[in-house]
């Protein structure tokens, strides 16, 4: 199923701020994560209409349909028996507006299957999501006469009766929002108003919602590990102790220290253990005694695992032949470590450098979370904010081939 939903909302709204005497009113049904059902009503002013010729009005009509011609309706291949399309005639600050109705109604398809990057459900945690619709602003309202203040545009368009809202309605529990309004349980956003009034380049609506315990995201893969190192998820030490079972992470003789600053060589160090270099890093050092990766600040026993990784071009240095072994690591250094340990890459465009903590939480690391865990300095981790973000990357599944990253581990083998 690929949802259509934001190409179609742009062209409805380029369309509305032309005409000016359209109304829109799009409304998305759902029930936990499954769509339920989605209703387009498209609507034109019927005296202004009446006012245009002939050839003139059969281009407006060309011109309101346009966009579900080339949507497809909504989704691909959606059965023409699931599609009711009825004519509509309605009064509204006395204008008559006529139009149609379309209602697709849907069984067991998941919002979480839409392939539309500006049009999805990021997994939270503890069972908790954000629905989120992004639309650039710029090439929507650029027609726009830019002599005619915002508010006086608005008030125009509202004076031909147009209008276009974006409504949600959920059975799950709403937590958050940026609704415009919420009548009766559904979350309406004024697009029109939205978009002419906007001075930024795009548009972000969303919704965070808590699905029902039924509908709740196990990972059996997960729950395995637990049950089988008979480790207490409410420990407070528990990614720490969960990462100590099988070789990630190490301790001293002050302990795991998991309130000790995350250094970079030690993130370093923790993505060759997460990958299960090991053995090739043993074998690496014995066929190239004489190679050095050049960094000074690595440490000699440290030099094995970091030679191994600036050769395979799997970590870089800060220039002047430093590592940075002793600076801070931020969560998107990290994190960003973990998502190429997945076979994601900035290069390829998976995800962009700074944004990697979004894309763990977009691909699920944390939905089978249910502690309150917190990362007070996403500028410099802990040893345990470390192990939060590894721990639960370990249950996510690989880009690039089958599997989890905790197949790699040999502790597991």
């Amino acid at each position: 199923m690929k949802i259509k939903m934001l190409a179609l909302l742009s062209a409805l709204i380029f369309i509305t701020v032309l005409s000016g005497c359209v109304q829109y009113n799009i409304a998305l049904e759902m029930d936990d994560n499954n769509i339920d059902k989605i209703t387009v009503q498209i609507a034109y002013n019927e005296a202004l209409l009446e006012n245009l010729g002939e050839g003139e009005e059969a281009d407006v009509q060309d011109e309101l349909n346009t966009p579900l011609k080339e949507m497809g309706f909504l989704f691909d291949d959606t059965p023409n028996n699931n599609v009711v399309v009825t004519p509509i005639t309605f009064e509204e600050n006395g204008m008559v507006f006529k139009g149609t109705s379309y209602e697709v109604t849907y069984e067991n398809e998941s919002v979480l299957e839409s392939t539309d990057e500006r049009f999805k459900v990021i997994p939270l945690k503890d069972n908790t999501y954000r629905l989120q619709l992004k639309l650039n602003v710029t090439e929507e309202v650029e027609e726009v006469d830019a002599s005619v203040e915002n508010n006086e545009y608005l008030d125009m368009l509202g004076l031909l009766g147009g209008k276009m809202e974006f409504r949600i309605k959920t059975s799950s529990n709403v937590i958050s929002h940026n609704a415009d309004k919420v009548i009766n349980g559904e979350y309406i956003w004024d697009l029109l108003s939205r978009f002419i009034n906007n001075t930024g380049e795009s548009e972000v609506f969303y919704i965070e919602y808590k699905v029902s315990e039924d509908a709740y995201v196990k990972n059996p893969v997960r729950e395995e590990f637990i049950k089988k190192y008979n480790l207490a998820p409410n420990d407070p030490d528990f990614y720490g102790k969960a990462l100590q079972k099988i070789n990630i992470l190490y301790g001293t003789d002050k302990g795991l220290e998991l309130d000790s600053e995350l250094l970079r060589l030690q993130g370093a160090l923790i993505y060759a253990r997460l990958l299960g270099l090991e053995d090739k890093i043993e074998e690496f050092a014995k066929t190239n005694p004489d190679y050095d990766s050049g960094f000074t600040d690595v440490p000699d026993w440290a030099k094995p695992t970091m030679n191994y990784l600036f050769y395979n071009k799997l970590v870089y240095g800060k220039g002047n032949n430093l590592y940075g072994s002793y600076d801070p690591m931020s969560e998107a250094q990290f994190t960003a470590l973990v998502l190429r340990a997945l076979g994601y890459s900035e290069a390829n465009g998976d995800f962009v450098f700074v944004e990697a903590p979004q894309k763990a939480y977009e691909l699920g690391f944390y939905i089978s979370d249910t502690s309150d865990y917190e990362i007070k300095n996403s500028d410099r981790l802990t040893r345990r904010d470390m192990c939060y973000i590894a721990f639960n990357g370990l249950f996510v599944q690989n880009k690039e081939k089958s599997g989890y990253l905790i197949d790699n581990l040999t502790a597991m083998k």
